[in-house]
């Protein structure tokens, strides 16, 4: 039960992270991609770059945290919580569904780093 409380826990605070993180993911996208925010019905480009950010700075933050704390079954809550995104990446833009793996490669990548450099402080 202690895992799963923890486990519940990293998803809220990668959610957090997820919507103070989205511009920024929302402008990379936008700025890599060449993807032309111009607004619309939806309102102005900023807020459309929110609008996409979040799903991807949300699994961003999930992999990386679930790297540092997660306990055994890391992969299976980062993988189920990384299908909504990947879903909706793969049905509103499949040309540019890298961006969304590039960056949970970098997310997994960036977690696994540091905690290697944190038990190696450790010793």
């Amino acid at each position: 039960m202690k895992a799963f409380l923890r486990n519940i826990c990293l998803v809220v605070v990668s959610l957090v992270l997820g919507f103070l993180g989205a511009p920024v993911f929302g402008y990379l996208y936008n700025n890599i991609l060449q993807a032309g925010f111009g607004g619309g019905f939806l309102g102005t480009a900023s807020s459309l770059e929110f609008i996409v950010g979040f799903p991807i700075s949300f699994v961003f933050f999930l992999v990386v945290l679930f790297q540092l704390f997660g306990d055994q079954s890391k992969y299976w809550w980062a993988g189920i919580c990384s299908l909504g995104l990947f879903a909706l990446a793969f049905y509103l833009d499949p040309q540019n569904i890298i961006f969304s793996i590039v960056t949970v490669l970098v997310g997994a990548g960036l977690g696994w780093g540091i905690k290697r450099v944190y038990k190696s402080l450790k010793k």
